[in-house]
């Protein structure tokens, strides 16, 4: 029974103290206080950069070479707004970091800050974490990349330093694809856009704009009526007709249609005559010459050759002929 009695209260005292470990974890305040530095820390950032741009050329010769002992300097006075402090701590986030795009770093403590206080899961934090650090990267890279002649440090030493080693390596015209194919990298990543959609629409312009270059030229029906008109208005060569009159005959009469065509014009305009009708009419006219002129040359060969036969079949004809 004496060991029983001995047991109990070491039982007792290990409840009591996991009880108070419990009570220590649960305890909600420190989340709570821990954000509330976080978020005045933003605050407090975010006002110091914001003087920083107004007043960094004046206070930039006091905080260039720092010291632990500008602290201690009681009579060393800065236009920041913040003061010393302000002065020094966006001098250090803004020359020897990451230029404008530190902006990001107040939204992460104001953000990591409403988080602990509202004792919210710190996924969403860390997912905008992200973001937030890949923006720090590219803002610092293409502010320093368009805005390196100005005296101000855009991309602070991060971008300034990685902008020269980008350019020596790529070249500006790499430097400037790599920054575009970041954007667009990063675009997707973060809309996930339909770019099927993109691409009907891609195609139905280029259908209009086809139809509308159609329209701008004239119509090939046109162009084919005129040609067989012309075809069919040609007289059909008779047998005893030579090849020099075929072929005058032709020409003149292509030169009357090109004149009556000239002298009558339509009444519409958009039904006048237009170049490549001319140009086809005149193609057509010449091809009808040639044939005309190949034709009576087949011809006259048959003729020969016809003669040739009857001289063999009758001798006494061929005979009496060349007598």
């Amino acid at each position: 029974m004496a060991r029983q009695t001995k047991r109990k209260p070491a039982k007792a005292t290990r409840k009591k103290t996991s009880k108070k470990k419990t009570a220590r974890k649960k305890d909600d305040r420190y989340p709570k206080i821990l954000g509330a530095v976080l978020l005045l820390s933003s605050v407090y950032l975010a006002i110091a950069f914001i003087s920083y741009i107004f007043t960094w050329q004046t206070d930039q010769d006091k905080v260039l070479r720092f010291s632990w002992g500008i602290f201690a300097q009681g009579d060393l006075s800065m236009t920041n707004w913040l003061g010393r402090l302000g002065a020094i701590v966006s001098h250090m986030f803004f020359y020897w970091g990451f230029g404008v795009s530190s902006f990001f770093f107040v939204a992460m403590f104001a953000k990591l800050g409403t988080t602990l206080m509202a004792q919210k899961p710190l996924t969403g934090f860390w997912n905008f974490a992200k973001i937030c650090v890949l923006g720090i990267v590219f803002a610092s890279i293409t502010l320093e990349f368009a805005l390196s002649n100005i005296a101000f440090p855009w991309g602070g030493a991060f971008g300034e330093s990685t902008y020269i080693w980008l350019s020596n390596f790529l070249g500006n015209a790499g430097l400037f694809l790599l920054i575009l194919f970041s954007a667009g990298i990063f675009f997707i990543w973060m809309f996930n856009p339909n770019l099927h959609k993109w691409d009907v629409n891609w195609k139905l312009n280029i259908d209009l704009s086809w139809l509308n270059f159609k329209e701008a030229i004239p119509s090939f029906a046109g162009i084919t009526s005129t040609a067989t008109a012309v075809a069919e208005s040609l007289p059909r060569r008779n047998g005893d007709t030579s090849p020099e009159q075929s072929h005058d005959e032709f020409q003149e009469e292509g030169h009357e249609l090109e004149s009556s065509i000239d002298e009558n014009p339509l009444a519409n305009d958009s039904l006048q005559p237009t170049f490549l009708e001319r140009y086809s009419v005149g193609k057509l006219l010449g091809r009808k010459s040639d044939q005309a002129d190949s034709d009576s040359s087949e011809d006259h060969v048959e003729m020969e050759l016809d003669i040739n036969s009857n001289k063999k079949d009758n001798p006494q004809t061929s005979s009496v002929e060349e007598s």
